[in-house]
């Protein structure tokens, strides 16, 4: 995963006597009482540590907010939600180690991560044999999760921001030709497969790839060699994203920018200055970036922005004075859906809140992060539909940065 994440059910309380089974991968029941209020744990794994650690501390803020709900009300099925994290500092071996801890404690409900692809894989079969839900946000790969009987996607994936774009640009016709400028990584080789893919079904044309290797100066022949495509798909990686604008300025290019939701971040702003002017991305919604007002916000959406603002403060980048909640309703989500499987299954054995979970349907003013969310055996992603999707286009007016909606989520 490159790309950065920027990222209320009402529940009652309903008394059940739980004890830790032996298999260490969930929970059953028990004829002891002493059990009955032992919390229940929700892990994070995810960097806490390093230029990315900054990500796990925004996760961390965002489920202890929907923690704090849930135990306000009198708990999970009598129990009060933990929260606890371990670091996998973007490394194979740590995360896998915690991975299989975590797994092996049945005290542990949810998992939420790792996000970075090269991680979720490391971690899926040993959430697949231990039985653990896990909830990981923006694993980019669109078949990543795909049979994965444990994991729910929290976040987006690469496909689905392609198709919110390409048809946005159909609907618009404001693109008729596109290329892709992208680091020559598995990323890049994915999203030009896609982009081979789906273009024509929306009546554009894809101009090609033009890779470049991580840490390249610039990308000025890249850019040179797409200068006639309308727009230019460029790294969901907010400071790489912020040298292509700049590269592209360079060359004369006069297109569209465009990515994933990558580009919300303060550092393609900051990095990119004017440059970052313009260009469009697809997202999930991200109304408190825009000017449409508070009124207009989802119930949950407005509360958890709200909350959070005044609890855990916002990130400002130092140039563009563009604001990043130090949480994410993301993350928030992965508990909303995981508290609601779990009551409605009445028990925390893994395998029968899994089945609960598959049957979900919340609509968007009670998920903070307002979207409709509708689950099914063949579809565990949180979202899956281009109507769940946004179009933002980044503004610099009057002094002040913010988001143009373009095209508005409608689930």
């Amino acid at each position: 995963m490159k790309r950065r994440i920027r990222m209320v059910v009402g529940l009652a309380a309903i008394g059940l006597i739980v004890t830790a089974c032996s298999s260490g991968s969930s929970t059953s029941t028990s004829a002891s009482p002493a059990k009955e209020t032992t919390p229940i744990k929700v892990a994070i794994v995810e960097p806490f540590s390093g230029p990315f650690g900054y990500f796990g501390d925004f996760l961390k803020n965002s489920l202890q907010y929907q923690a704090d709900k849930i135990n306000a009300s009198g708990g999970l099925l009598g129990r009060q939600i933990e929260i606890i994290t371990r670091d996998d500092q973007i490394s194979s071996e740590p995360t896998v180690a915690a991975v299989r801890e975590l797994s092996d404690d049945a005290s542990v409900g949810l998992v939420v991560g790792p996000s970075f692809s090269f991680l979720y894989n490391a971690a899926r079969p040993i959430y697949e044999a231990k039985m653990k839900l896990n909830c990981p946000l923006s694993v980019d790969a669109t078949n990543a999760v795909q049979g994965a009987k444990y994991t729910f996607r929290a976040g987006p994936y690469n496909e689905l921001s392609d198709n919110a774009l390409l048809n946005y640009f159909k609907t618009s016709g404001t693109v008729k030709t596109i290329g892709l400028v992208y680091s020559q990584d598995a990323t890049g080789q994915s999203l030009d497969t896609e982009l081979k893919g789906l273009a024509s079904k929306y009546g554009v044309t894809y101009l090609g790839a033009q890779f470049y290797n991580a840490g390249a100066a610039n990308q000025l022949a890249q850019f040179n060699a797409l200068k006639k495509a309308d727009a230019i798909f460029i790294s969901s990686d907010g400071s790489v994203a912020a040298q292509s604008a700049i590269s592209a300025s360079e060359v004369g290019y006069k297109g569209i920018l465009v990515g994933n939701d990558g580009l919300q971040s303060y550092q393609f702003v900051d990095g990119a200055g004017d440059h970052a002017a313009g260009s469009v991305f697809a997202s999930e919604p991200l109304l408190n970036m825009t000017q449409i007002p508070q009124t207009e916000w989802p119930v949950a959406y407005r509360d958890f922005m709200n909350a959070a603002t005044a609890k855990y403060g916002v990130k400002t980048g130092p140039k563009s004075g563009v604001t990043q909640l130090k949480a994410t309703p993301l993350a928030t989500q992965c508990i909303v859906a995981w508290a609601a499987a779990v009551q409605k299954a009445g028990t925390f054995d893994s395998t029968k809140v899994a089945q609960a979970w598959e049957s979900l349907s919340i609509p968007a003013s009670q998920n903070p992060a307002a979207i409709a969310l509708a689950f099914s055996a063949a579809n565990h992603d949180f979202f899956r539909s281009v109507d769940q999707m946004a179009v933002y286009q980044w503004v610099h007016e009057n002094g002040k940065w913010f988001l143009k909606t373009l095209q508005k989520n409608t689930q």
